[in-house]
């Protein structure tokens, strides 16, 4: 009898044990997951998986941080350890509590620098904002004062329908409010994303450069007027100055600092600086021309848009800060201890190449940029810019692997792709020209090179779009297929230019 009792006893248990795993597996899987843009998922598990007490500086903020400040700069130019903790519209109520969840595993941080954007901004409420950036964070005492104070503060219980107990089962048991999402699955649910994002210490590099932006004058503080009505967040300044006692308390340098951006207003900067003078701390304020010109920022090329810094602008901005920061403080040096692994740096540096390749000015300087590259490139005519090619665009291309003459190209249609370094395809004609490249075994485009209609297109029927007709460039990632970069050297004014067309 008493061994029908133990038997029954293991099989309830090992049910139960078997219940659970699935329950969490299907969690995992069915949970919202955030992976490109500020990569608020990557951040979280890329932060977990850091060697304790290995970090120096925790920058915390919004997706300033997220896309603004080249963490990785510090560590390999420095030796300075930074992580970045910044996701879309990061409240400062969540960047207390991270700070909090920081600094449980990294006691040797010295320095904390946040970013300020959301004192002043009126999407800082968005419940999935708040969902985005809490979301990864491990559960314990930090996770749930953050529901809490979230639930409290924020959603005010006088005005929400659901209970405090209803959002924390949402939080706890995330299959409650993704079992729906069966229908939107997809490879990334599957698979470890773990080295698939191009996020590395809390920095993502990204591509985009300022084409159609406002007039710099508008864009530095300096010529603002005073405006008392500017969305002042209350709840976010209570949690500011949380930010700063707790810093305070355990001996902490800690910064204020507002990057680049242009929605941030002078009503703004001198209430951080009353605060940071009142507190006895420095705010460093990036937005005023002083600061922005002794950065060496480039308006037109370093901005990814009015409110982020592109991978060009985040390094001028990283060197910026650690400059501040090896004046105010000591920092033993990070390299020695290997902080960043050999494969994360090798994913940061392929990313800052496609970077600064998709943030070129000119048809020299992006055919120099694509040689550093080890791509699959294709190159189509969809019109005639013979005339102009000269003989250095010309060894550009020889430097890139081709052999195809463009200024013997007169009213030609050609078609040509090198991979590893050697020609697969050298097809010059008067017809129209269609062919085939699988750019790995799985995945294959089509090509067409007609002047009147030259496409290019994936066998599963997704056209990649071009918005000027000359020489095409396709660079697809050997590895994924993917197009990284995607140009056109054209003919305006009587002088060959690029356009590029932004993938990240």
């Amino acid at each position: 009898m008493q061994k029908k009792k133990v038997k029954n006893l293991i099989k309830a248990t090992a049910f139960i044990l078997v219940f659970v795993l699935i329950i969490s597996s299907l969690m995992g899987i069915f949970s919202a997951k955030w992976y490109d843009k500020n990569s608020e998922t990557a951040i979280a598990e890329h932060f977990y998986e850091l060697e304790d007490n290995s970090i120096d500086v925790l920058l915390l903020g919004s997706s300033q941080i997220a896309w603004s400040v080249d963490t990785v700069r510090f560590y390999e130019k420095y030796g300075i350890a930074a992580y970045g903790i910044g996701g879309s519209h990061n409240s400062l109520l969540m960047n207390y509590y991270w700070l909090l969840e920081a600094l449980k595993t990294q006691k040797n941080i010295k320095t904390v620098m946040v970013d300020v954007s959301l004192l002043f901004n009126k999407d800082a409420d968005e419940d999935a904002d708040y969902l985005k950036n809490l979301q990864n964070m491990k559960w314990g005492k930090n996770k749930y004062n953050a529901i809490k104070d979230y639930y409290n503060k924020i959603k005010t219980p006088e005005n929400e329908e659901n209970t405090f107990k209803d959002v924390l089962i949402n939080y706890f048991f995330t299959l409650n409010q993704y079992h729906t999402r069966w229908n939107e699955l997809d490879e990334v649910d599957f698979t470890d994303k773990r080295f698939d994002t191009n996020n590395v210490m809390g920095y993502t590099p990204n591509a985009f450069f300022n084409r159609k932006l406002y007039p710099f004058e508008t864009f530095v503080i300096d010529n603002d007027i005073e405006d008392e009505s500017d969305s002042f967040k209350p709840v976010q300044a209570e949690y500011l100055e949380k930010i700063i006692a707790e810093c305070k308390a355990r001996g902490l340098q800690i910064v204020l600092i507002k990057t680049p951006k242009n929605s941030w207003s002078k009503t703004a900067s001198e209430y951080t600086q009353k605060l940071a003078d009142k507190e006895g701390i420095d705010f460093i304020e990036c937005t005023s021309e002083k600061t922005y010109k002794e950065i060496g920022l480039d308006y037109w090329r370093d901005m990814r848009d009015g409110d982020h810094l592109n991978a060009r602008g985040g390094v001028k901005l990283a060197d910026y800060i650690c400059e501040y920061l090896l004046k105010t403080g000591k920092y033993d040096d990070a390299r020695k201890r290997n902080v960043i692994p050999k494969k994360e740096l090798e994913i940061y540096h392929k990313r800052m190449k496609e970077c600064y390749l998709n943030t070129t000015l000119t048809p020299e300087e992006y055919l120099e940029e694509l040689s550093k590259l080890d791509y699959t490139v294709v190159l189509q005519s969809s019109g005639d810019i013979s005339q102009l090619w000269n003989d250095k665009l010309q060894a550009l291309l020889e430097k890139n692997g081709f052999d195809i003459k463009i200024a013997e190209q007169q009213k030609m249609n050609y078609f040509t792709a090198v991979k590893d370094g050697k020609i697969i395809r050298n097809i010059s004609t008067k017809e129209r020209i269609e062919d085939s490249i699988r750019i790995i075994p799985a995945e294959k485009y089509k090509f067409i090179s007609d002047m009147s209609n030259t496409e290019t297109k994936h066998d599963k029927e997704k056209a990649i779009k071009y918005s000027e007709n000359g020489l095409r460039i396709t660079a697809f990632d050997k590895d994924t297929a993917e197009p990284i970069s995607m140009a056109t050297i054209y003919e305006s004014e009587g002088a060959l230019k690029i356009a590029i067309e932004h993938t990240t």
